[in-house]
């Protein structure tokens, strides 16, 4: 007894000293991890309700069974903004629409991934989802046409030439086939008897279509030619159909009509588009979009009057009450207006928002009065509002939805919209992205991570992707440099025509001018430089390493360095090479020969990782082997080439976006941050060894699990939700012992789960809990904690119970058996370990104990206790209905809700 009471003593006095010597404070977490940026989810494809109550979204998130990303459908309320999930699991639902009743959600899905996206339905009331459409190419678009009835497009089924090919397994490919160029057509379905009708029979494929509001009225662009997309020669044809009178009728058939994105009036008399504009009568390949509106009376069109000297931006434009709402090109920024049609012409009126810079529309209701838009700057994540558009302004801002909440505990870097005089002696825009722990004074790395495009650009938005990771870069105390270099898109016609047959001329003179005026700034360590960039943007930073030999490493994913060849086996090669380099490699031989960075690879001293996926069409994977053998042969710098299997231009495997960004910092650090490599291929990542390493992340004061706050130690949550954050561990004894005093413990054993512990007095902690941080922490419901108990499961062969004790599993007369040995052994004290002592969850989720050491109180339905979870001296026995183990084997965690 003697010895207890001189254990509580001291502990007491070193736990409340150690406090306050280290204080109170919690910083953020300025390290970012691969995780950070591949686990971001992102919302789209709002769709309000007619009654004006609620949205349909989707959220994409990662899927690791899967394997990629997925989207799951949800609806927030606008009143109160309660979010109910309506699909879950593996299958990447899409496109939620409501019916004009507001009974039903119509969405895209392909659970059949054989027979493509079908339409499927859910009542706006809950319930399970169910097919509706059975089609066997699958859906590509749809639209409701009234209560019971959905407009689709859908190629026809397979037909008997298809079919023999089939039979004959002959997979050949018929390059060109405009023979076998197979329509896409207008049907219609019930949604009662599912019954599909045809309503086209036209013999180009409709890519887009739009309905009016009052169903009868159906605009169409129809592509005809197979080669179009490859050569930009015969393009897409727009048709007008009368579905009362069962009419087509083609419109928009002067030269150069291209138009697309049609959107129509809320009073059905006619619809908007967007069209390009290009100083060159021939090509409008490289181009800009102006806005276009169509009388369906006078069935004519005329351009709306934007006024804006840069034309339609990035961010589209959506139908409003009495007009119509309009991103405008504004460089790196968002420019809102509002324009209106009046009986003498247009009327603009810029939004006046102090935020409008910022704000970017996502949706707009069936009335014009009600929207979803978006705030977000490069350092602050997108937050998602609710508002009523009215006049130059959104009145009644509200908040809705909250993704990423992760982010709340993570740094965000310092960014800034900044300006240099580039190639031309003109102003060019970037973002610059400061370290996590910058210092004034001090000079850092910088990374350049160049977009694609080339008529792409980087906006003052947060973005954190595999092919660009500003935040995780800053986190190594690294300068990000985004830079729209002359040919960006965003900025006007002039600039991004400006690089036509000057391809590298002034795009890698922008980007090395940036770079020199943050080194003039003294920011920057000019001995430290990197260069990062995909597609357009590889092809780059290939152009920079070739023009200057500053850069430590560059990193270019699917970047060309062959134009001659690029010219053949490019999706778009002609139309793309016809428009930058003035014509076929054949009448410009010499041209294409001077742009192309294979012919001077004997330049590059920069030490280069390239990456590719094998099927990548728009920058077609046999430039990465040209350019890998180039510099294997010269032998000049070090350089390594990665391909993916299946992959395209864009990476949709998570495992490969993994592999990629590891790669690529592990080349950085080796190169450019100087970073000793410590792997290690005889290392096992799930060994013993392995788990200590990860848990020296875990936080401990003065060797205390936990995390100090408010003076005082209190366990640590992990985020398993937007919404719930559980305790890492189980309660410990030292953490108890800051609640209750007179708990007394052997020593060494303070980092051991408290047990023992009532439910009543498990609670008490909670409600100390609560008061002392102000969070809302509380005991798991039974639900919560068998959600947690389902993600262990194939763990828990590794958790502390009494399979683990024994070496097997016992059955229940070999549990009876065991009793007198196992009683033995709890005289020592010996059953029980410290938290953590066994495998986590995951090596994701680093979450322990879950399934073993104590069993947890959580709350039943009935808000009363409920033991519940394995215990050192319970068998793992799925057969037999659980029993709790006795008190001294009970203990709990803490959950933190939202």
């Amino acid at each position: 007894m003697r010895f207890k009471n001189i254990f509580f003593s001291f502990n007491l006095f070193f736990l409340i000293s150690a406090f306050q010597l280290f204080g109170a404070s919690a910083d953020k977490t300025a390290t970012w991890s691969i995780d950070d940026v591949i686990h971001l989810e992102s919302a789209g494809s709002f769709d309000i309700s007619p009654c004006g109550k609620w949205v349909a979204w989707v959220k994409t998130r990662p899927d690791k069974e899967q394997n990629e990303k997925v989207g799951d459908l949800y609806l927030t309320s606008l009143v109160d903004s309660v979010q109910v999930q309506l699909t879950r699991g593996k299958f990447n639902d899409r496109q939620p629409k409501w019916s004009l009743d507001g009974k039903y959600i119509a969405f895209l899905s392909a659970r059949e991934k054989e027979k493509g996206s079908q339409l499927w339905l859910m009542s706006a009331f809950g319930g399970e989802p169910w097919q509706l459409s059975d089609v066997e190419n699958g859906v590509n678009s749809f639209e409701w046409r009234n209560e019971t009835a959905i407009i689709f497009t859908a190629r026809e089924k397979k037909t008997e030439y298809e079919k023999e090919l089939k039979k004959k397994k002959d997979d050949t490919i018929v390059v060109g086939d405009q023979e076998h160029f197979w329509p896409v057509r207008l049907f219609q379905i019930s949604i009662d008897s599912k019954k599909v009708k045809r309503l086209s029979v036209n013999s180009g494929k409709i890519s887009q279509f739009a309905l009016s509001p009052d169903s009868r009225w159906v605009v169409t662009s129809e592509s005809q030619d197979v080669h179009f997309p490859y050569d930009n020669r015969v393009p897409p044809k727009q048709f007008l159909y009368d579905l009362e009178e069962k009419t087509r009728q083609e419109i928009f058939t002067e030269k150069n009509m291209k138009p697309s994105g049609f959107a129509w009036a809320l009073d059905g008399k006619g619809f908007y588009c967007a069209q390009p504009l290009s100083s060159d009568p021939d090509d409008d390949y490289v181009s800009v979009q102006t806005l276009y509106y169509f009388n369906l009376e006078k069935k004519n069109y005329q351009q709306v009057p934007l006024d804006w000297k840069w034309e339609l931006g990035f961010f589209g434009y959506f139908v409003a009450k009495e007009g119509i709402l309009v991103s405008l090109a504004n460089g790196a920024r968002n420019k809102l207006a509002y324009y209106q049609r009046t009986d003498d012409g247009w009327r603009r009126k810029f939004f006046t928002d102090e935020r409008a810079d910022n704000l970017f529309i996502k949706a707009v209701n069936k009335n014009g009065e009600q929207v979803v838009f978006s705030y977000s700057t490069a350092s602050a994540p997108e937050k998602i509002y609710h508002g009523q558009i009215d006049g130059d302004r959104i009145g009644n801002q509200k908040e809705i939805i909250k993704i990423n909440q992760q982010l709340s505990e993570k740094n965000i870097a310092r960014a800034e919209v900044i300006s240099w005089k580039g190639a031309r002696g003109d102003k060019v825009e970037g973002i610059l992205y400061y370290p996590h722990q910058y210092e004034a004074g001090k000079k850092y790395p910088l990374m350049c991570s160049i977009h694609g495009g080339p008529a792409g650009a980087d906006i003052d938005h947060f973005r954190e992707s595999w092919t660009n990771y500003p935040n995780l870069l800053a986190s190594k105390n690294s300068f990000v440099l985004k830079v729209n270099y002359h040919g960006s898109g965003n900025y006007g016609l002039e600039w991004v025509e400006s690089i036509k047959k000057r391809y590298y001329e002034y795009e890698v003179p922008d980007i090395l001018t940036g770079v020199d005026h943050l080194i003039g700034q003294g920011l920057v360590d000019p001995e430290r430089l990197g260069i990062m960039g995909w597609s357009n943007g590889a092809i780059l930073a290939i152009g920079c390493v070739i023009e200057t030999d500053r850069f430590k490493v560059c990193a270019p994913g699917a970047g060309d360095v062959n134009w001659i060849s690029d010219y053949g086996n490019c999706a778009f090669g002609a139309a793309f090479d016809n428009a930058y380099f003035g014509g076929p490699p054949w009448k410009r031989l010499k041209h294409y020969v001077e742009k192309s960075p294979l012919f001077k690879m004997e330049k590059v001293t920069t030490p280069t990782i390239i990456f590719f996926g094998t099927v990548d069409t728009n920058v077609p994977t046999e430039q990465g082997w040209q350019h890998y053998r180039a510099m294997q042969q010269i032998g000049k710098a070090p350089v390594k080439f990665l391909l993916f299997p299946g992959e395209a231009h864009g990476f949709r495997k998570l495992s490969h976006q993994r592999r990629k960004m590891e790669e690529e910092l592990a080349w950085f650090d080796k190169y450019l941050f100087e970073k000793k490599d410590d792997s290690n291929e005889a290392f096992k990542k799930d060994s013993p060894l392995a788990l200590e390493l990860k848990k020296r992340i875990i936080p401990k004061t003065v060797g205390y699990y936990g995390v100090k706050e408010k003076g005082r130690l209190i366990p640590e949550v992990v985020a398993i939700n937007d919404t719930l954050k559980v305790g890492r561990f189980e309660v410990t004894r030292a953490q108890f012992l800051v609640f209750d005093h007179h708990n007394l413990y052997p020593l060494e054993t303070e980092n051991f789960p408290v047990s023992g512990i009532s439910f009543e007095r498990a609670k008490a902690y909670c409600r100390w809990l609560s008061n002392v941080t102000g969070k809302n922490y509380d005991l798991p419901r039974v639900e919560e904690m068998q959600h947690l108990l389902k993600k262990n499961k194939a763990n828990q062969k590794h958790e502390n119970t009494l399979d683990y004790w024994v070496g097997y599993s016992p059955n229940p007369d070999e549990v009876i058996l065991l009793d007198p040995k196992i009683a033995e052994l709890e005289l020592t004290g010996s059953l029980l370990m410290k938290v953590g002592s066994r495998k986590p969850i995951s090596d994701e989720l680093l979450i322990f104990d879950v399934g073993g050491n104590v069993a947890e109180w959580c709350i039943g339905a009935d808000g009363q206790g409920v033991v519940w979870g394995g215990s050192a001296v319970t068998p793992t026995d799925t057969k037999s209905e659980y029993q709790p183990p006795r008190s001294e084997y009970v203990g709990f965690r803490v959950v933190l809700r939202q």
